[in-house]
């Protein structure tokens, strides 16, 4: 039994140690506040937060006004748990779009990362509502170089909260993620668009190979340990 023991210790600190930071814990919400409990920033640093964007004036987007025209912000207006959620508007304009974004470092390449949450979203007139994006972007922290990203995952929302879930293997060179969500005006008539985003979270785990071999390494120590027991 000692030697078990000593074996599921051994083995919890190797996954726990498997990524670069300790802040990095396999198969934990690596999110911070992933409830939009706080407010968002527009400013670096930008790890570890929420970060709001909106397209800026190289992407043409004519004399739309922030706060006017379009918004990003922490709400009240439709909370799934606790006191808000994640608001994207854009107020009967064309051609834009705003987001959030955060990212996450420590990781290291072959953990299988999960982005997930629950999304909910209306057009004026009460119709469903297109124009959503969300994915993975990973890259290189220390030169800010992408290296790779998932495929936009494009739902249609509803005003009822339904749950996504956007998967990929973190590629060689990458140590860091952002997590993504995006609401466009670029198609369909210039209406109300509002979308929800809340309960977010961001996890890592080593894919079943990379365990396997963890677990072979860790078998001739368990008996070592349990013979000289």
């Amino acid at each position: 039994m000692k030697a078990v023991t000593t074996f599921l210790i051994t083995l919890t600190l190797v996954l726990t140690g498997a990524t670069a930071s300790a802040t990095t814990m396999l198969g934990e919400n690596l999110l911070i506040d992933p409830g939009f409990e706080g407010p968002l920033t527009f400013e670096p640093p930008f790890e570890g937060r929420w970060v709001g964007f909106s397209c800026p004036p190289e992407f043409n987007c004519g004399t739309a006004e922030p706060g006017v025209d379009f918004g990003v912000f922490s709400s009240p207006n439709n909370p799934r748990n606790g006191e808000q959620s994640l608001e994207l508007g854009i107020y009967d304009y064309s051609g834009l779009f705003v987001g959030v974004f955060q990212e996450v470092t420590g990781l290291h390449a072959g953990l299988k990362a999960t982005f997930s949450g629950w999304i909910a979203g209306l057009a004026e007139g009460g119709s469903a509502l297109p124009g959503t994006e969300l994915r993975i972007e990973f890259f290189d922290s220390a030169s800010g170089n992408e290296i790779a990203r998932t495929d936009d995952l494009t739902p249609t929302l509803t005003e009822t909260y339904e749950q996504f879930m956007v998967m990929d293997i973190v590629p060689a060179g990458a140590d860091a993620a952002r997590v993504v969500f995006v609401l466009e005006s670029f198609e369909g008539p210039a209406n109300l668009h509002v979308a929800f985003l809340d309960d977010a979270s961001f996890t890592v785990v080593p894919l079943p190979g990379a365990l396997i071999l963890m677990l072979g390494a860790l078998l001739p120590l368990s008996l070592f340990r349990k013979r000289a027991a």
